[in-house]
């Protein structure tokens, strides 16, 4: 599946990402996928699961942000947006029985403005990212007593 250019009102917003997302070759699977663990009792909805040129899984996920003109969208990443990614890459990895850690990227639009920023996230920041989640999600357990 593929993602369209968009002539409507939020154009502007859509389409640096439509041409970024067909420039890198990836392919639809799902948007709006959504993924549930048992294991860690969470739950939630990837914006977009893609494959790549190779076919491997990668995860996508909107943050609509405020970007003043002097900074990239990209720097507008935060760790909570790699650990929601990592733990849905985990679950997805997991639920495909994948070799492989899936790639995440957070894709960033400048509220303002529509100004695309694309952060992908190296493995090393996603394994840390997988662990702050699971840290703070045994904390809500212990202190929740659930």
């Amino acid at each position: 599946m593929a993602i369209y250019a968009n002539n409507g009102p939020y154009a502007d917003y859509v389409n640096p990402f439509a041409s970024w997302f067909r420039e890198h070759e990836y392919t639809l699977v799902e948007a709006e996928a959504i993924c549930y663990s048992i294991e860690r009792k969470t739950a939630g909805t990837i914006d977009v699961v893609a494959k790549d040129a190779d076919g491997r899984f990668v995860l996508m996920d909107f943050k609509t942000r405020a970007v003043r003109q002097t900074d990239k969208p990209e720097s507008k990443t935060y760790l909570k947006d790699a650990a929601q990614l990592a733990v849905e890459a985990d679950i997805i990895r997991k639920d495909n029985d994948l070799d492989y850690m899936p790639n995440t990227i957070s894709v960033v639009i400048a509220a303002g403005d529509g100004r695309l920023g694309i952060r992908r996230w190296p493995m090393d920041k996603q394994a840390y990212a997988l662990e702050v989640f699971d840290a703070c999600a045994n904390l809500y357990t212990t202190i929740n007593k659930l």
